[in-house]
């Protein structure tokens, strides 16, 4: 139980903006939540900050705050903390949920494509994924979201996110179309069994820059297959392209001139840099 020293009522020196923006640049989207966790672990929260309901309620689900202060912590505020951690715990479900998040959907439209009530998803993006306003901050999604180098390694999700981000919904849609069924088997004579080998051939690739050796020796084969033409300034641009004309061979070759693969669509006019 937190003590009532804790809670002095002195006056407010660091505003609840203030708090979410040097959150949001350290920690990320979750910024909320892992603010919770230290005042949950520690047992102390400093008078000077104003840290919002959200913050409360988390700190409330996990260590109960006497009930003589809820009303001056959390207001009116109500959050559904389980069901957003229940949610977040849900591999899945939060993949779909973040990725239409990255896409730019409303937390409305989230909730209705991915079966959810409003407030819950409203909660999720509160508490986990603070990126509503923030989607325009290219260089803060690359670092904290789509390639972080503070979280495992997921080549799945990291492929997903940049491509939900960069094409926006109708692209992440069709990518979410197929996720129930990436690490099975297709059948390459269909269109849609093609196009799933191939989103799970994009992330693949997106493995090989994680394999130091198997980054080496495509560039090797590719330095003896075009001995005449040096290699580009950037040879991860090379590189690339030569992996997805290698994928687009394999596919071509096993399918049997079925019906023609389905193309992507187009995502909106969001160019990452």
């Amino acid at each position: 139980m937190l003590n009532e020293s804790d809670f002095d009522g002195a006056p407010k020196e660091i505003s609840h903006e203030f708090l979410r923006s040097v959150g949001l640049h350290v920690h990320g989207p979750n910024w909320r939540y892992q603010k919770a966790m230290s005042i949950v672990s520690s047992d102390k929260a400093r008078h000077a900050i104003e840290l919002g309901p959200i913050i409360w309620l988390i700190v409330d689900h996990f260590r109960p705050v006497r009930e003589s202060y809820r009303a001056r912590l959390v207001r009116d505020r109500m959050a559904n903390v389980a069901g957003a951690v229940a949610l977040h715990r849900d591999a899945l479900m939060r993949l779909k949920v973040e990725a239409r998040l990255l896409a730019g959907l409303s937390c409305k439209e989230v909730a209705a494509r991915s079966h959810l009530e409003t407030e819950l998803v409203q909660d999720y993006h509160d508490i986990f994924f603070d990126v509503k306003d923030r989607l325009g901050c290219i260089s803060w999604i690359m670092q904290h979201i789509a390639a972080s180098e503070s979280q495992p390694r997921d080549h799945l999700r990291r492929t997903l996110y940049r491509h939900a981000f960069q094409g926006g919904p109708a692209v992440c849609e069709y990518w979410i179309d197929h996720l129930d069924r990436f690490g099975d088997e297709h059948d390459l004579s269909t269109a849609q069994g093609r196009a799933a080998e191939g989103l799970e051939l994009c992330v693949l690739g997106e493995q090989l820059w994680d394999d130091p050796s198997s980054l080496r020796a495509l560039v090797h084969l590719l330095d003896l297959a075009r001995p005449a033409v040096p290699l580009p300034n950037t040879i991860e641009g090379m590189v690339s392209r030569r992996v997805g004309q290698v994928f687009l061979s394999r596919l071509a070759g096993e399918a049997d001139a079925a019906s023609p693969v389905k193309a992507a669509p187009s995502g909106k006019d969001r160019v990452v840099a």
